[in-house]
């Protein structure tokens, strides 16, 4: 008789098991939510790391607006470019003396910008680009900028103030040279007097190196171009001025590369091998001042107070006297004297000539030799135009009706320099 197939029984947890099931499922949920919870603590610890180590002191002020110009806004990255620009080829140490001419920059060139917009005078992105792309130069937002501002300059200077300099005009043709003193342009003014060369004297004798180097030769032009191309106000207004004929006169802000020392030796190092000295020194404009100078101290006068009132050299804590000055401190003409010479302690020296040095002030001699009127040449009317659109823009920066906000303080001026040298 076969036996009978036993059927299998289906297996049914106890409660038992499905308690400690249950059990160990919670377990495994806590322990997934825990690491869960720890990776986000994690994520957000990294996350805050990068937002208050980072962003927030290194990416999110570049985004901050330092300066404002009638509603228009620079932001910091847009400065910091322009500052990189300006200073490529320097040394870092440099950089922040860049800062607020870069500044002053970007202020001056949006208020062009505006202005002559006013006058109906724009350029287009396209005019910009394709300027760069003639220069082959790559088209970077601070170069599309700088390039902004110089293409609306051509358009007024083209457009707007070249039309307004006159057809004709009164022209004067004139020479002239710089002098140190009174007593060498009365001199000079003799020896013309004599039948001298003007040329001659100016190419050997003028301090001031443009009107040395064209032997005394201004050419003909109009009032103002004396002024751009000679580096003298004083100077065209006294060729306007006068009549024909041959004139000197003083002008007080002129540099010229000469200058005059006084010294007087306090005190010699022992040392006689290796010479150093405590001294007293000033530099004076002229060899006839120099010995004016020189007069009032042998008489007896301070050296201090005559230093104080004359010398191109004063030091606000120790006055006119200089401790431990060495051969090279001050020139090889000085070292000449004091050094070479041995100037003995007390004595007052000589003038000394020194060209290594620049002083303020002179003389004027020059020569009106043409007053006509006539035609401007074509670069006259270039200057002019130039010279036009500076006072122009010197007009609108002081503009009381600008709103102009700078925000560089301390603080921003450091993080520029830190982004630009890190």
């Amino acid at each position: 008789m076969a036996k009978k197939k036993q059927q299998k029984q289906e297996w049914k947890p106890t409660r038992k098991y499905v308690s400690n099931l249950q059990k160990q499922q919670r377990k495994l949920n806590i322990i997934k939510i825990t690491s869960a919870i720890v990776i986000l603590a994690v994520v957000v610890m990294v996350v805050l790391g990068l937002v208050f180590q980072w962003y927030i002191p290194k990416v999110k002020p570049l985004g901050d607006v330092v300066i404002e110009v009638n509603g228009t806004t620079i932001k910091m990255s847009e400065y910091i470019d322009a500052v990189k620009y300006q200073t490529q080829g320097y040394s870092e140490q440099l950089i922040p003396y860049f800062l607020d001419p870069v500044a002053n920059n970007i202020i001056t060139g949006e208020l062009i910008k505006q202005y002559a917009e006013d006058l109906g005078y724009t350029v287009t992105p396209k005019e910009i680009g394709d300027y760069l792309k003639e220069k082959d130069i790559e088209a970077t937002d601070v170069l599309r900028s700088y390039t902004h501002v110089y293409l609306v300059q051509m358009k007024l200077i083209d457009e707007y103030f070249k039309p307004q300099v006159p057809a004709e005009t009164e022209l004067r043709a004139a020479r002239a040279m710089f002098l140190e003193s009174q007593a060498q342009a009365d001199e000079i003014l003799q020896r013309l007097a004599n039948g001298e060369d003007f040329a001659d004297i100016a190419s050997e004798l003028s301090l001031d190196e443009l009107t040395k180097k064209e032997s005394g030769e201004l050419g003909k032009h109009p009032a103002g171009i004396i002024s751009a191309s000679f580096g003298s106000s004083k100077l065209d207004e006294l060729v306007f001025s006068k009549e024909l004929g041959i004139h000197s006169s003083y002008e007080e802000d002129k540099s010229k590369s000469i200058g005059y020392w006084l010294a007087q030796v306090q005190e010699w190092g022992e040392d006689e091998d290796n010479p150093i000295a405590n001294i007293k020194i000033m530099l004076l404009s002229s060899e006839e001042e120099a010995q004016m100078i020189r007069e009032k101290l042998l008489a007896g006068e301070d050296f201090d107070e005559l230093a104080e009132e004359y010398s191109g050299v004063w030091n606000e804590t120790t006055g006119a006297f200089f401790e431990e000055v060495i051969p090279d401190d001050v020139s090889a003409a000085f070292d000449k004297v004091v050094f070479d010479g041995r100037l003995p302690a007390g004595e007052i020296s000589v003038p000394i000539a020194d060209d290594e040095q620049t002083t303020k002030g002179g003389y004027w001699v020059y020569e009106i030799s043409a007053i006509e009127t006539g035609p401007i040449s074509e670069e006259d009317t270039s200057t002019l135009s130039y010279l036009e659109l500076e006072a122009w823009t010197e007009t609108i920066s002081k503009d009381e009706n600008n709103v102009i906000e700078n925000h560089l303080d301390d603080a921003k001026k450091q993080f520029a320099i830190d982004r630009i040298t890190g």
